[in-house]
């Protein structure tokens, strides 16, 4: 889906936007699932890894009426001013306003271009690159459609190995849904990616069309726990699923969570 008719039956250009960094292998995920809702997307690599460079260039190639590649312009070596270098998490959290205003500023570089099929953005998509959306987005987006709000700010479920096993999320709310504006942007740096010039009283809030996929993998746990934080799945409750959680609506979601769970880690 790249468009939904709202009442007066005008199709509404739905675009994604994406930072990616590390876990290449989680991209295999998010990136299609990006594509399946959107016209086009934006892809904005900064301090990525070799195999995450190499991920996203295949993207490209295979869609390459779908996809625009950029480089962040934030080098990935940044220091203090008592010239220590700052690991991956610090690096990020002194610079992440910084990055995420480079997806707005390239948005408004490739409309500004004036290309067909280029030319227009209704509804922005921009959710981290270990997130996916579930099917049950698009009734979502035609409510905000039509609502006066101006985003959505999502509570999303996490993904524990495997798409059937869930438990309820750490990650609070975050806002991934905006009607688009050229007045976005990422600074001044805002909480919950709560993009300037929204404040909390343009939001619409929402929960379960989002699956986080920090935990998914092995790997990403490892990554994680090394260059992040902690890993927050010890004692943690799971359910199993019948199906994809990403096939489950929210109200499924609610009523799974309601019975005991599964099994409980140590």
């Amino acid at each position: 889906m790249s468009m939904i008719n709202s009442s007066n039956n005008m199709d509404k250009i739905i675009v994604g936007a994406m930072l990616v960094s590390q876990n290449a292998e989680l991209l295999d995920i998010t990136i299609p699932n990006l594509l399946k809702f959107c016209k086009w997307i934006l892809i904005v690599m900064d301090n990525e890894t070799e195999e995450v460079r190499q991920k996203v260039y295949e993207y490209q190639k295979k869609f390459y009426d779908k996809v625009w590649v950029r480089q962040s312009s934030i080098p990935p070596r940044v220091f203090t001013r008592h010239e220590q270098e700052l690991n991956y998490r610090r690096r990020w959290k002194s610079i992440k306003g910084l990055v995420r205003d480079e997806i707005f500023v390239n948005l408004r570089r490739i409309l500004d271009l004036r290309q067909e099929s280029y030319d227009k953005i209704d509804i922005l998509l921009f959710q981290d690159s270990d997130e996916i959306f579930t099917d049950y987005l698009p009734e979502l987006l035609e409510r905000f459609w039509q609502s006066d709000k101006k985003a959505i700010s999502m509570l999303p479920v996490d993904a524990i190995g495997d798409l059937k096993t869930i438990k309820p999320s750490d990650k609070g709310h975050h806002v991934f849904i905006m009607k688009y504006s050229r007045e976005l942007a990422g600074m001044p740096r805002r909480f919950f990616a709560l993009y300037h010039p929204l404040s909390g009283s343009d939001l619409m809030f929402a929960e379960y069309y989002s699956v986080h996929l920090a935990c998914l993998t092995k790997e990403s746990r490892e990554w994680r726990a090394k260059n992040w934080k902690r890993n927050n799945l010890e004692g943690a409750e799971l359910w199993y699923l019948d199906k994809s959680v990403e096939e489950m609506s929210p109200e499924e979601i609610r009523n799974t969570f309601k019975r005991k769970p599964d099994e409980k880690l140590p």
